[in-house]
């Protein structure tokens, strides 16, 4: 392609991204406001949020996406800032993944509450690592430490009853004895009787071959770390981009994989919070835009 068509493909896909968000809304807004609040279980409460966080993260990366000024006084110069609308993107996809991790892949609501607790506990460390923390935030901290315990507990429950063979357990014990805050996904390995053998840890970097078959997207990950991080090669890459316009494939690239990463959220959230009523009132165009995106192998 040259950049005449490049541009062209950047135009339409800006056309999905804003699409995708706006139905993002219109499913997300009936069925938050049809919601009971009485009737609201805890996951599907997270579940909300994280949805607001895809959101904000698909309309930051259509904002990003029409440039930033850097000159002075003068708005018709925009440069893309590519470090950071990879860092959103980057982002939004380890947002995707951990909530197909959880709310989707486990096949018993027994295990989605194991692995829901075991990434409670992950975000409860974060406070309980601090060293300095003010006398207002005490009491909590020392709350959160119970709570941490009692989500431990109920893991251990939860191992207990599920079929679950000695190795797995241990595996599951393991996890829970390691006091990190670095958010992994795990996936349960079953034998023909069904009988849990193995917990398996899933990377981030790891994590696109779950996703996707094709064995193309298997250092996606790693791309777009690449792309944000302050290494050597990220930096020189980061000059590199802004030459012969190669600036514009890598818009492409970011709008496609945005819509990709949407798509997907939309069509996992529906299918775990019921919201399918929602998405079938869409227009036409948009259920087949999201279609279409979400079933990219």
């Amino acid at each position: 392609m040259n950049n005449s068509q490049i541009e062209t493909e950047i135009s339409k896909l800006k056309t999905c991204v804003k699409d995708i968000s706006e139905s993002m809304f219109n499913i997300f807004y009936p069925w938050r406001k049809n919601a009971n609040p009485q009737n609201v279980t805890e996951d599907k409460a997270i579940a909300q949020c994280i949805f607001q966080m895809v959101m904000c993260k698909t309309h930051s990366i259509l904002s990003l996406s029409e440039g930033i000024s850097i000159i002075p006084n003068n708005e018709n110069f925009k440069l893309i800032d590519a470090n950071s609308i990879y860092s959103v993107l980057r982002s939004l996809y380890e947002t995707i993944f951990i909530f197909r991790n959880i709310f989707i892949m486990p096949d018993t609501d027994e295990e989605r509450r194991l692995l829901l607790n075991l990434w409670i506990i992950r975000g409860l460390y974060n406070r309980q690592k601090c060293d300095y923390t003010p006398n207002r935030f005490q009491e909590k901290q020392e709350k959160e430490q119970k709570d941490i315990q009692k989500l431990k507990d109920e893991i251990c429950h939860l191992a207990t009853n599920l079929q679950m063979s000695e190795g797995a357990k241990k595996q599951v014990e393991h996890a829970l004895n390691k006091e990190t805050t670095m958010l992994k996904g795990y996936r349960f390995k079953k034998d023909a009787n069904g009988i849990i053998v193995s917990m398996e840890t899933i990377s981030f970097e790891d994590s696109p071959s779950v996703l996707w078959e094709n064995i193309k997207y298997k250092k996606l990950y790693t791309l777009m770390s690449l792309k944000s991080h302050l290494s050597y090669l990220g930096t020189l890459q980061f000059g590199q981009m802004y030459n012969d316009g190669f600036i514009l494939n890598e818009l492409k690239f970011v709008l496609e994989s945005c819509c990709i990463f949407a798509s997907i959220f939309i069509s996992d959230f529906c299918r775990f919070a019921d919201a399918q009523l929602y998405f079938e009132k869409l227009p036409e165009d948009s259920k087949n835009i999201i279609r279409g995106f979400s079933a990219i192998q």
